[in-house]
């Protein structure tokens, strides 16, 4: 099991690394995961709670109900059958991986390798994304490119931001930035990983995330720095703090300077990924809104389908259909509306906010990094958030969890 753990964080990040159409190495391993969930316990894996209303249950419910609703229509050829039962079935996929990893993750032994392995990750994606800062310094401008893999990352030619494996430096700084924060909440909640272990894995990170010149990164990156400040900063905050003002501001200072280009064309509202994610977002949420689809959706996964079928004029929102790939939505919320309506975003929202109740920063994190991305079904958001669940509210309770503490 040590060595599946190992496998499973290792594999977790190369969800743009893909063995068949739309399977990736992370897919491959969730379903492994599940497969491996029901081999190790027998017991029923959706136990409801009496008086605790559980709103993942009601994501997955009203998705069914929504898709149903939606084949009620008379004219309706924008959806596929088999896509519609695909993406359902990756939903069910991603709440049993959530609502039961506790049985991989058994123990306080098992999610301490689980830590440890994954600062070793860490360091390795960071080394990766390092390596290509390095390389366009000597006019090497090389990305993680392997033909018939990394279908949708292509060759560089050009200056480009880091994005070490991913295909997307707003992807690299969502990996970064979630990693840091499990790794900084269970040394907050155990204090079982070394200081200097801890304080070198947020630097090396941090740095990584300035490289990508990710925005919504660094605003990630800044509230770990806040919420964790006594663990990054204890030193210097008992004895140098007015040299810690000072560091900070020069940091912040270097990180503005570095990244002042991509903050001018942002609010020249020349930088094509910005207007996409904000202004395009809106154009799409406007759409919504205004149609007939405000309260199902269009159904799960459907969205490629819908705008290849459809003739809807986006100034902002980016949809190639000559590329006949993606819908290039890279906001979670507005995806979700766009499948399966308001409710469905609701019972989302409602989902993260009463399961990290009791830690509201971390539900304002998973938020804001919903404005960056899009990737609803993604293995790794949904791991994470499972390990964060497990450090946060599982082991809280010691005696009626199966998180036990040795």
């Amino acid at each position: 099991m040590k060595r599946f753990v190992k496998v499973l964080v290792f594999l977790m990040p190369f969800f743009n690394f893909y063995v068949a159409p739309n399977i990736s190495f992370t897919d491959l391993i969730l379903i492994a995961s599940v497969g491996l969930i029901f081999f190790l316990d027998k017991k029923t894996h959706f136990v409801l709670k009496k008086g605790k209303i559980n709103f993942l249950y009601l994501l997955f419910f009203w998705t069914i109900v929504s898709t149903f609703l939606i084949l009620l229509e008379i004219k309706l050829d924008h959806y596929e059958g088999i896509s519609l039962l695909k993406n359902i079935a990756r939903l069910l996929f991603v709440i049993v991986f959530y609502q039961n990893i506790k049985y991989i993750i058994p123990n306080h032994k098992r999610l301490y390798q689980l830590i440890r392995f994954w600062i070793k990750t860490l360091y390795f994606i960071c080394f990766l994304g390092i390596i290509e800062f390095l390389l366009q310094r000597f006019g090497i401008y090389y990305s993680y490119f392997i033909d018939g893999i990394t279908t949708e990352t292509v060759r560089q030619t050009e200056a480009f931001r880091i994005s070490s494996i991913f295909n997307e430096p707003s992807f690299l700084s969502i990996y970064l930035s979630f990693s840091l924060l499990i790794i900084a909440e269970y040394q907050k909640r155990y204090n079982y990983i070394p200081k200097k272990v801890f304080k070198k894995c947020f630097m090396v990170v941090s740095f990584t995330i300035v490289l990508s010149q990710s925005i919504i990164g660094i605003i990630l990156l800044g509230l770990i720095l806040y919420h964790h400040r006594e663990r990054v900063l204890s030193r210097f905050l008992n004895k140098y703090r007015v040299f810690l003002v000072l560091g900070m501001g020069a940091f912040i200072l270097a990180v503005l300077s570095f990244n002042i280009e991509r903050i001018d064309s942002i609010t020249n509202q020349s930088d094509g990924s910005a207007n996409h994610r904000l202004e395009g977002s809106y154009e799409l949420f406007s759409f919504m809104v205004s149609g007939k689809y405000v309260f199902t959706g269009i159904g799960i996964g459907q969205q490629r389908k819908f705008l290849m079928d459809n003739t809807i004029n986006f100034e902002k929102h980016y949809f190639n259909k000559k590329a006949n790939t993606r819908s290039g939505i890279n906001n979670l919320y507005v995806l979700i509306m766009f499948q399966i309506g308001v409710f469905g975003l609701i019972f989302y929202v409602l989902f993260f906010v009463f399961t990290f109740k009791s830690r509201p920063f971390i539900s304002l994190f998973i938020f804001i990094s919903g404005f960056a991305w899009g990737l609803f079904f993604n293995p790794f958001y949904w791991f994470s958030l499972s390990v964060l669940n497990i450090i946060i509210n599982e082991s809280d309770n010691k005696k009626k969890n199966i998180v036990r503490i040795n």
